[in-house]
């Protein structure tokens, strides 16, 4: 048995989640919106009469987590199995409050000047002036380019090799004109299906 447990006690995160979700409740339809969100408080009071939480002294035994707050903290006790680690961690990935998700394209490349792809050069003169962009946090990929791109936007940032760009496999820093006149075969199958097509000891 695995026990889950959401807690939260910040006013605004609660009043928020009743304007988005429980105002569209049966209940309170054709109700004013500041009576609803009152009444629904009055409920909450009444549920803190009989519910009770899991005791991190009493119920160290049993395997749980605790969600405090949609996620500003958590606290995880005696996971045992992968099921359960699984769980663990999809609670702690999902994202229930609302936010903003940015993608960007790391800045233009030494290669990107002189037409070749892929490779791991760092950044071009243009691609150094970065934008004053102001980013909460950026996930991106291992290359130095993407690497120079987010120092440049002075943010926090994590390197996930999953997020790499297509590794082109032996046309890695050729032009497409050299590819054409290397692997005609291959230059052909990509423009037939770029969506499918998979670059020899590449992706």
């Amino acid at each position: 048995v695995f026990f889950i447990e959401s807690l939260c006690d910040d006013p605004e995160i609660i009043a928020e989640n009743i304007k988005q979700v429980k105002l569209s409740s049966p209940d309170y339809v054709g109700c004013d919106k500041e009576e609803a969100v009152a009444d629904f408080l009055k409920r909450i009071e009444c549920y803190k009469v009989t519910y009770i939480s899991l005791n991190d002294e009493k119920d160290r035994s049993l395997s749980y987590i605790k969600i405090f707050n949609v996620g500003s903290r958590y606290l995880v006790n005696r996971v045992q199995d992968h099921i359960q680690s699984r769980i663990v961690y999809y609670l702690m990935n999902i994202h229930v409050a609302p936010r903003s998700i940015y993608l960007t394209r790391h800045g233009e490349s030494e290669l990107n000047l002189v037409g070749r792809i892929g490779g791991d050069s760092g950044l071009g003169p243009r691609g150094n002036k970065v934008g004053d962009w102001s980013l909460p946090r950026r996930n991106q990929g291992r290359r130095l380019r993407t690497i120079q791109t987010a120092e440049g936007l002075g943010v926090p940032y994590e390197q996930w090799k999953a997020l790499n760009e297509i590794d082109a496999g032996v046309c890695e820093e050729m032009t497409y004109e050299e590819i054409q006149d290397h692997y005609p075969e291959e230059f052909a199958l990509r423009d037939q299906n770029k969506y499918r097509y998979r670059y020899p000891k590449g992706e």
